[in-house]
């Protein structure tokens, strides 16, 4: 065989093994499918044997991730991108959109004691996302509720308004409206800010208290001369039994949680988090305008 033969067929061995090489690589990469049909299936569910849903172009039949850089390659395989479609927006002049601020008072104080219900007096108008017209006429009531757990370092008071009423004025009957929305308050800060009471005059006075009973019941009687003796060992029953007392009732004082007491007045601001629609309270003032203002008689 001559030279040139030789160096032939060496360079087309070197070369399937390049293509036998680069075939095992693409069946363990994690990204790359060997062939169109040649999906993944969710690694969990192959484990499980269930049906499980298949990724773009899959195959029942094809092999199982085995590794997790498989399985969230094939959790990524989609076929488009999602698109959100626009939506028109109507009777904005009778619509108090999402992110409008309400200005208001508290009536009751709220302490964090036990959770209760608190309630508003709203101070200013609020007027429609279009116009000048007055949706929530000030004079309007808020109420919703608050949370009572409060963790150690906590300073502020997170509230929850659920419902809106407005007044019965001349024209207009009185209404309610679902708002869900949080509280804040003059600044945005989300929740209530209040007086802070952690309590630690009844902490450390019941550890002062508890550490003079310990002592003196374990000092009592005790002179320098004094030695190991009956006596001394039921001092020493009596020091340690106060001890454990002690650690008992100080971890009891030491898990009170804080007392937040928002007073009454505190200004309170409400940031909408949902769209008001008002438009069924304005359908007569609706189809009169759509009829150019006159009225037809029937």
């Amino acid at each position: 065989m001559s030279e040139a033969e030789k160096r032939r067929q060496a360079i087309e061995l070197q070369r399937e093994l390049e293509e036998q090489k680069m075939q095992a690589a693409r069946q363990r990469s994690a990204i790359i499918a060997t062939a169109k049909d040649e999906g993944f299936t969710d690694e969990a569910e192959g484990q499980k044997g269930g049906s499980g849903s298949l990724g773009v172009g899959s195959d029942r039949n094809a092999p199982v991730p085995s590794n997790a850089n498989s399985a969230y390659a094939s959790s990524t395989f989609t076929d488009g991108v999602t698109v959100s479609k626009v939506r028109k927006m109507e009777n904005l002049e009778y619509k108090v959109l999402q992110g409008a601020v309400i200005e208001a008072v508290l009536q009751p104080r709220a302490q964090s004691q036990l959770p209760g219900q608190i309630c508003v007096d709203i101070q200013q108008d609020v007027y429609a996302a279009v116009g000048r017209r007055v949706l929530i006429p000030w004079g309007s009531t808020v109420c919703g509720s608050y949370n009572a757990s409060l963790r150690p370092g906590q300073e502020r008071l997170f509230t929850i308004w659920n419902w809106l009423r407005t007044p019965n004025l001349p024209g207009r009957p009185a209404t309610e409206i679902a708002i869900n929305s949080a509280g804040s308050d003059q600044l945005g800060t989300a929740g209530q800010g209040g007086v802070v009471d952690n309590h630690w005059g009844q902490i450390f006075g019941v550890a002062a208290a508890v550490s003079i009973i310990g002592a003196g019941a374990s000092n009592t009687g005790v002179s320098s001369g004094d030695q190991e003796n009956s006596a001394s060992r039921y001092r020493t029953e009596v020091q340690e039994a106060a001890s454990e007392s002690a650690q008992t009732i100080l971890g009891r004082y030491a898990s009170i949680q804080p007392t937040l007491t928002v007073p009454h007045g505190s200004r309170v601001v409400i940031y909408l988090q949902r769209d008001l629609d008002f438009t069924s309270q304005f359908e007569a003032e609706i189809e009169h305008a759509k009829s150019g203002g006159v009225t037809f008689i029937q």
